[in-house]
């Protein structure tokens, strides 16, 4: 842009430097109201020079600018109407990362196909398909613990701690796997990593 002073524009004026703009454009982010606002989803986006908008009524995404739009899963054909400048946190079938029985199942394939590539997780089992498989794993290891974490459920909402003692429902829908005694922190706490 600043080989542009002094230059003719197309009304034949003279660039000068206080006609081009100066830093970055300002950046949109929207938040759609089918998802919860964590804070550290907005504190990041902002922190990071975004400024917040609002979504059309019923989280109508073709009203408003924004370049970020952090909500649920989009139909393909409301992600085929994104301007190139448009993103989102969630793509088409994402959920097989982010549910907890998908992630396993899909992990679970990929450790039988390439073993020492994929042993990345304890031993783990979807319920109610694993139940008994879990059981008898169960009974095997008296002394070890196991979490159990809801399928569809996040920010630590229905986790549980099991033993050898430990009943579960058989309609349960949950992944159960072998509790960490010592697992990978960042900064003291736990985390997953999704990519």
């Amino acid at each position: 842009a600043a080989s542009l002073i002094g230059e003719r524009d197309t009304f034949g004026r003279v660039v000068d430097a206080q006609d081009l703009p100066t830093g970055l454009p300002k950046m949109y982010f929207a938040h759609g109201t089918t998802v919860h606002a964590y804070n550290c989803v907005v504190n990041t986006v902002k922190n990071n020079g975004f400024s917040q908008t609002q979504l059309g009524k019923k989280d109508d995404i073709s009203a408003g600018k924004w370049s970020l739009l952090w909500g649920g899963h989009l139909k393909p054909e409301q992600l085929r109407a994104f301007r190139p400048s448009q993103c989102t946190n969630h793509f088409p079938h994402s959920w097989q990362l982010g549910r907890k029985d998908l992630l396993w199942k899909n992990l679970s394939k990929m450790k039988r196909k390439f073993p020492r590539d994929f042993d990345i997780t304890p031993a783990s089992f979807v319920f109610p398909e694993d139940l008994k498989s879990w059981e008898a794993e169960r009974d095997s290891n008296p002394k070890a613990l196991w979490i159990l974490k809801p399928t569809g459920s996040s920010c630590g909402r229905g986790i549980k701690i099991l033993s050898k003692d430990s009943t579960v429902s058989p309609k349960k829908t949950a992944v159960v796997q072998r509790y960490l005694h010592q697992p990978l922190l960042l900064n003291g706490y736990k985390f997953d990593l999704r990519v």
